[in-house]
């Protein structure tokens, strides 16, 4: 074996971050963290020592001055999660670094560039009060059409406090669903059902529950028999009854109805799963009035319950020359705020989604350049947002509270040093304005003619302006934002590549491209009044029209009413869609490329990793999951931006984690969820389905969603792991350890003695898999184990070397246990299914001689299933690793490069632009898949990217944040050059390679404080190996067997 090769870089600290941002800004009283990176360079110099000082000004930090903190020259290759250990960083200022750093010459270098952070103010800071108004929640109502309805009840009258109802409808099976509306009144409380999907409930005891239930479930039937089930509770002293109607029509013109009637069939006997019981033998239901009976009347609602956006505004004095302003600002809802005619913000839908019981975010703004000595008009736009607007598919709205509240703090600090603040209050004023409608799911309505101009200026004529309502509903904990916003991406706009007009006046426009956005018109010369309506969807159908079914009960609609000005220029500030085409109506001459553009809006996450190679659909596939993760990365990472759900899925969460960091810097973002996610743990130590907590809550979704499943749960353990081993973030690792271990607690607890899954557990399973159900007794125990092995690792990093051995020998008995119960004789793993193979490979559950048997079985089924997987988004990653795990990246290739159903090239081929989320998401046999879970953007099959980054690409990190990597890239017959660029946590690292005249040539660049490996290559095939410019030798040349190492120091 040759004597390693030793390559230095220069030292000259670039690209300074704290606690993960280029501009932090941090609650007073804690302790951030600091990071800085290298380029490469083939002069030999390498990090020994480091000096990093904070000043409470930039001229004290360019004197060298460290008032708050200098470290000293401290002997330390650190570059990353280096802590704060300086004086208190007070409340509302701004402070700067720098730093530099000494190499293995005892040499100095430059003093880096100078970085700023913002201190926030405390929780005892925040004086005035919560504003808001809360008349415009008060909508008018419309009667609801009920048509030949009848209350029912159960025959036991009123002493029946609770009974469960089902009706019947056929339809058709040569016939379409055109659409299906339904209209329901329950006196109390309900839960609803068609055949076993719930979705919709009321369980509240607010005023709420009085209101109709209206309803598009065009997805939710089917042709032939569709049963619906319906659970009434009684509420005390109030009549019982229940009132429904179901309208359909279909394709042939007919309309079929089903209502509420004494047809129906009903039982007071409740239980878990009640709409599998056998129903034949149950009473029918009494009729026990028509509609417009006493007590209960006429029935009046609404379909969608979307109140006007809110706009406050107040005047302030500013004394004498400002030298400095900072305004810090939140909401339980959504704002934008303005100060003087402009608007402050440019970052959409602040100030982020929490679980707003516990914790409610803040940011802060430099409002200095922006104020004027004299009179200054402040002004918000509150809307519903995540707060109170609608959100997920059981169509319900004001999941943490009803009425919207923003506040503000404004710290001015004059030239002379005198301090003033000011703060929202009761002093404040409220009106409604041009924004009627904005919801995440339904859309935003503006009407130009009623927009107030100079509302957000002084002077401005407010006399017809309301007093606010004082005071909020919650009263949660105020923390300083630390995730990544959501930014509009102005340099990724996008023109329409084509425009059509699929009926008279109804025009298409196709953006060529799918992403999450909205669209932003220009229209010249409209008349006053001229209402233009857009409607956004993924895909169009046969005849050219928009495809909408799988956006369920999501209106996804925008309207812009004309002001009549010559020229105007609108978009949305308070709604996403997921969209590649938008249908425009309402114009009056033919729509064109000049007046429709396409924003993309996703979370603030700087492209970090950019991939080519001689694939060229392996290069659209890249971007195809480059565009899924823009799309869904929005405040939390989503399971589609399209349809009624948008909701911090955790498994696309965690499996989708390395692709995400070998594409973006992620690590802000995951930091902010990963505090969603401990924000969320339930009372039993499960992770929830999904993060921050919402719509998944026992007492409101039923069985099938109560608690959580593997692979779903164990995001709360992978995910902060994932951070420290990507990121080197520690300081994250800690903080959520206490969560990691109630987490195994209750995998513990929730075990038989052998550690085995009890009777009755939840578990999704292997969740759209390809007709290839994996046992889920296979799936709860393998990723139990591998928890336990992370959680052991995170107790060696953090120092608690007990809990390491405890939870080291727990692994052991689990895997031992999971051999025992589901490993034969033959290797075979229960279920013999790509997933059950690949989990217990990858999770190294399996003994040596079990290793090699599974290892076969599992390339049997890959090569019976010809080259294509039969895993769904929880495996599929984990099927490509554990091919490469056993030196089987030729077959992970084949599948890679598979163009048949199912696979990644497949929806290439038929027009995929990002990532779908089902392998069957469309196919010429049957057109569109299941319209009710059928997003044609959805990230988590997307995770085989960092499989390609790793074995395409080359770069694999094999250390904690990449400070060692190994290069192994895999060519093939169909691969004969790949480029892969990734800036690291520690810089830059480029691998390019290409196959010439039969031989391997790899050239690599990377900074000098990482090691560089070469893995697993052939080096018959390997002709030239360069790092940083430097060319590798050895002295018998490139043959034989083993491998060779070029390391560079980081000591």
């Amino acid at each position: 074996m040759p004597t390693p090769a030793i390559f230095y870089s220069p030292l000259k600290p670039l690209r300074l971050r704290c606690n993960a941002r280029e501009e932090a800004l941090c609650d007073p009283g804690t302790s951030p963290v600091f990071s800085w990176q290298y380029d490469a360079c083939p002069s030999q110099r390498y990090q020994r020592a480091y000096q990093l000082i904070v000043a409470s000004s930039r001229e004290l930090l360019l004197r060298d001055c460290g008032d708050l903190w200098d470290s000293g020259k401290t002997q330390s290759s650190q570059t990353i999660d280096v802590l704060y250990q300086g004086a208190a960083l007070n409340s509302c200022r701004c402070v700067f670094w720098k730093v530099r750093v000494w190499d293995d010459q005892g040499d100095v270098s430059d003093w880096s560039p100078c970085a700023k952070l913002w201190i926030g103010i405390s929780q005892s800071e925040w004086d005035g009060d919560w504003i808001g108004w809360d008349q415009p929640n008060q909508l008018e109502l419309d009667e609801i059409d009920f048509g030949e309805a009848k209350w029912i009840w159960h025959p036991g009258g009123d002493a029946i406090h609770q009974a469960v109802f089902v009706g019947t409808l056929d339809i058709p099976a040569n016939l379409q669903i055109e659409h299906a509306e339904l209209a329901l009144k329950v006196s109390g409380r309900y839960r609803f059902y068609s055949g076993p999907e719930q979705f919709s409930f009321d369980l509240s005891d607010s005023p709420e529950q009085t209101q109709p239930y209206v309803r598009d479930i065009t997805e939710r039937l089917r042709c032939g028999e569709n049963r619906i089930y319906l659970w009434a509770e009684r509420v005390e002293g109030e009549k019982a009854g229940v009132l429904f109607r179901l309208t359909v029509r279909l394709s042939s013109g007919e309309v079929r109805s089903l209502y509420s009637n004494c047809g129906w069939l009903c039982s007071e006997r409740f239980q878990a799963r009640w709409f599998e019981a056998e129903t034949e033998a149950w009473p029918h239901a009494v009729e026990i009035g028509v509609y417009g009976d006493t007590p209960w009347g006429k029935v009046l609602g609404r379909k969608y319950h979307l109140p006007p956006a809110i706009y406050l505004r107040n005047e302030i004095q500013i004394r004498k020359p400002v030298r400095r302003a900072t305004l810090f600002a939140t909401a339980l809802g959504c704002y934008d705020v303005h100060l003087n005619g402009e608007r402050v913000n440019q970052s959409y839908f602040n100030p982020g989604w929490t679980d707003y019981r516990k914790r409610l975010y803040y940011q802060g703004y430099d409002v200095s350049e922006m104020l004027r000595q004299g009179s200054n008009a402040f002004g918000a736009v509150l809307a519903d947002g995540w707060y109170s607007g609608y959100l997920g598919w059981l169509h319900q709205k004001n999941h943490y509270g009803k009425n919207r509240r923003f506040r503000c703090v404004l710290v001015v600090k004059y030239q002379d040093g005198e301090e003033e603040r000011f703060f929202s209050d009761n002093g404040w004023k409220a009106n409604t304005a041009g924004l009627l409608e904005a919801d995440f799911l339904h859309g935003e309505t503006y009407d130009a003619r009623l927009s107030q101009l100079g509302w957000d200026e002084s002077p401005f004529k407010d006399d017809s302006w309301q007093p606010v309502d004082c005071g909020a509903e919650l009263n949660p904990v105020f923390e300083a934002y630390p995730g990544a916003p959501v930014v509009p991406l102005l340099d990724e706009m996008f023109k329409p590549v084509r425009i059509s007009e699929s009926s008279t006046g109804v025009f298409v426009a196709d953006f060529g491209q799918n992403f999450t956005g909205v669209a932003e018109i220009t229209i010249q010369n409209p008349k006053k009044g001229q209402r233009i309506e857009f409607r956004f969807g993924e895909r169009l159908n046969e005849d050219g029209s928009l495809y909408t079914q799988n956006l369920r009960s999501a209106r996804a609609t925008d309207t812009y009413i004309c002001r009549g000005d010559p020229l105007e220029t609108w978009s949305p500030r308070f709604t996403f869609h997921g969209f590649q085409y938008v249908e425009v109506t309402g114009l009056e001459e033919p729509l064109t490329e000049e007046m429709i553009k396409g924003l993309p809006l996703s979370a603030d996450c700087e492209q970090v990793g950019f991939f080519e190679c001689s694939d060229e659909m392996l290069n659209k596939l890249a971007r195809n999951i480059y565009w899924s993760q823009r799309s869904n990365f929005l405040e939390v990472p989503m399971d589609c931006p399209q349809r009624d759900e948008r909701l911090g899925w955790c498994d696309g969460a965690q499996t989708f984690f390395g692709a995400a960091a070998y594409r973006a810097d992620v690590q802000a973002f995951y930091r902010k969820w990963c505090q969603d996610l401990v924000d969320a743990q339930l009372p039993d130590g499960q992770f929830p389905f999904l993060a921050p907590l919402a719509v998944i809550e026992e007492e409101r979704i039923g069985d099938m969603w109560a608690g959580s499943s593997p692979g779903w749960n164990d995001a709360g353990v992978i995910c902060p792991w994932s951070l420290y081993e990507f990121y080197g973030d520690k300081t994250m690792l800690a903080k959520c350890y206490p969560s990691m271990l109630r987490c195994i607690a209750s995998y513990v607890d929730q075990s038989d003695s052998s550690f085995l899954p009890p009777d009755g557990y939840r578990c999704l399973g292997d969740w759209l898999n390809h007709d290839a159900d994996t046992p889920h007794d296979v799936i709860r125990t393998a990723y139990f184990a591998h928890s336990v092995k992370l959680v052991a690792q995170t107790a060696e990093v953090l120092g608690f070397s007990e809990d390491a051995e405890t939870y080291a020998q727990l692994f052991g008995r689990i895997a031992e246990a999971f051999r025992k119960a589901y490993v034969d004789e033959a290797g075979r793993v229960k279920g013999d299914t790509q997933a059950a193979y690949a989990l217990s490979i990858q999770f190294d559950l399996l003994g040596e001689e079990q290793l090699a048997m599974a290892s076969s079985h599992l390339v049997r089924s890959v090569v019976e299933r010809a080259w294509t997987p039969s895993t769904g988004l929880l495996v599929t990653l984990p099927l490509m690793q554990a091919l490469s795990k056993i030196n089987r990246r030729d077959v992970a290739l084949k599948i890679l490069q598979n163009d048949r159903f199912p696979s990644w090239k497949f929806s290439i081929r038929n027009g995929a632009t990002t990532i779908w989320e089902r392998w069957d998401s469309w196919t010429p046999e049957e057109g569109y898949g299941d319209m009710f879970m059928n997003s044609f953007n959805h990230f988590t099959l997307g995770g085989v990217y960092q499989w390609m980054a790793e074995n395409i690409g080359g770069i694999r990190n094999v250390g904690i944040a990449f400070d060692e990597i190994a290069i192994a890239p895999c060519p093939s017959e169909e691969l004969s050059f790949a480029s892969f660029k990734f800036r690291s946590p520690r810089g830059l690292i480029s691998v390019d390679w290409k196959v010439d005249n039969g031989g391997l040539k790899i050239d690599c660049q990377a900074p000098g404080s990482i090691t560089v490996r070469l893995g697993d290559v052939d080096l018959n095939k390997l002709s030239e190996f360069k790092v940083n410019g430097s060319l590798i030798t050895v002295e018998d040349g490139f043959g034989g067997e083993g491998a060779f190492s070029c390391e560079q120091s980081n000591q």
